[in-house]
């Protein structure tokens, strides 16, 4: 859970910086 959330933020942050 801990691990999906974390990747989950991580490819927000690179579609942010997008």
């Amino acid at each position: 859970m801990v691990s999906f959330k974390a990747n989950y933020s991580t490819a927000s942050f690179m579609i942010e910086l997008a």
